[in-house]
């Protein structure tokens, strides 16, 4: 679970690329952005969990595009992240 209770289901992200490459067929590639997740914690106890969820993204990511997904970029995490949740 994430920080805000959210579960993971990684498989989600490469169904989701290979129905918007099937619907769409967006010409200039697909661009993930905000796929990061919050885990409680401090930097230390947090980034293995990190770590294994950027892992399992990645895995996913890569099998999509083996089976169609034209995945062009995938951006993790940016400065914005940190204001949207302050509000």
């Amino acid at each position: 679970l994430t920080a805000t209770g959210w579960p993971v289901a990684h498989y989600g992200l490469g169904r989701l690329l290979l129905y918007i490459q099937g619907r769409y067929q967006p010409k200039g590639g697909i661009l993930i952005t905000e796929a990061g997740a919050a885990f409680d914690g401090d930097s230390d106890s947090a980034g293995p969990r990190q770590a294994t969820y950027l892992q399992r993204q990645s895995v996913v990511l890569r099998r999509a595009m083996l089976e169609g997904a034209d995945v062009r970029g995938y951006i993790w995490w940016t400065l914005m992240d940190n204001f949207e949740w302050s509000y």
